[in-house]
């Protein structure tokens, strides 16, 4: 279906465009067929995007080897691989159900991303997971992202404060639509039925104090 012919005489040269369309009728995909089927509207679409997406980066405040990184975390959200799961033992013991997250205000209709953090030095890798996580939500994949709070609860809590204000900060200038929402849990204050469901149902489940998101990602160290 993909293939197609050509004939080129000594010398010629010729440009083929290859576009892949996506509609939600049959009468949107022809009228979309029929606008690209110009090769000149399909060159002005990829400059169109190649300029949007260094808009983006450029919004974000990151570069294109950060944007790869944060494309290699999507991947492993939509095909999600068992090393980055949470550990075997735990997907048996939960015994909880997607409406056991209603009460932490987590629908579970999204992918989960859960990153744990127990310290204050973790902060980096708490900014950096906020502007993967709106780089993801820019591009169409709406998720959600939880921070685990390994603090223990006291009258001052200097890790959860510094958390909330970058979530805060970082919601203020990020262009979130509908869903993919950020929240931050403290784990002494869930039960560990709880505590089994929410990593248990993430896609993928990440460790701050483990270092950047690019070693992380490509470590084979057991998760949490």
């Amino acid at each position: 279906s993909l293939r197609k012919q050509l004939v080129l005489e000594p010398g010629q040269r010729v440009e083929v465009a290859f576009i892949t369309l996506f509609a939600t009728s049959d009468e949107k995909l022809r009228s979309l067929i029929n606008t690209y089927n110009d090769f000149n509207a399909s060159m002005r679409a990829i400059e169109v995007a190649w300029t949007y997406s260094h808009l983006q980066l450029r919004h974000l405040k990151i570069h294109q080897e950060d944007a790869q990184t944060f494309q290699q975390l999507a991947g492993k959200i939509i095909y999600p691989q068992k090393k980055f799961r949470t550990i075997p033992d735990r997907l048996k013991k939960n015994k909880l159900h997607q409406s056991d997250l209603w009460a932490f205000g987590i629908s579970g209709d999204l992918p989960i991303i859960v990153v744990t953090v127990g310290d204050i030095q973790d902060l980096t890798f708490v900014k950096e997971m906020l502007v993967a996580h709106t780089f993801l939500n820019m591009r169409g994949l709406k998720c959600d992202l939880i921070f685990l709070n390994e603090e223990a609860t006291a009258y001052e809590q200097p890790l959860k404060s510094q958390i909330s204000r970058f979530i805060q900060a970082h919601l203020q200038h990020a262009e979130m639509e509908k869903g993919g929402q950020v929240f931050l849990l403290g784990l002494d204050q869930m039960s560990d039925d709880h505590m089994n469901l929410i990593l248990s149902v993430a896609k993928i489940v990440l460790v701050a104090a483990r270092g950047d998101l690019k070693g992380q990602l490509a470590s084979d160290s057991a998760v949490f």
